[in-house]
């Protein structure tokens, strides 16, 4: 059975707490790739960085979409998120075939 961590949004090392504002339910594989950033580049650009999806403060919606089983970044915190999290590697893509995404 898959496990959801609970993950805070902001690390630890970024003087973030164990706070119900500042914590959320994480895949696993999203957690690891996340590690403690708190932002990152949009993909084919020199930055500046941008802040990474806050799922306690942003609605999915108006930064994700799916065209099939993939994800796409609507905005520049979607783009560089997506990318961060790996969000369309091959086993992901896969997977939400299979489960129907897409169909």
């Amino acid at each position: 059975m898959l496990r959801f961590p609970v993950d805070r949004i902001i690390a630890g090392q970024h003087r973030g707490e164990y706070t119900e504002e500042n914590t959320a339910l994480a895949c696993p594989y999203c957690n690891g790739k996340k590690g403690p950033n708190i932002a990152s580049v949009v993909p084919g650009t020199q930055g500046p960085p941008v802040a990474l999806f806050n799922p306690r403060t942003e609605r999915w919606a108006d930064h994700f979409a799916f065209e099939g089983a993939r994800v796409v970044g609507l905005t520049s915190t979607g783009e560089a998120t997506a990318s961060l999290l790996a969000m369309n590697a091959e086993e992901r893509l896969e997977l939400r075939s299979a489960r129907g995404y897409g169909a």
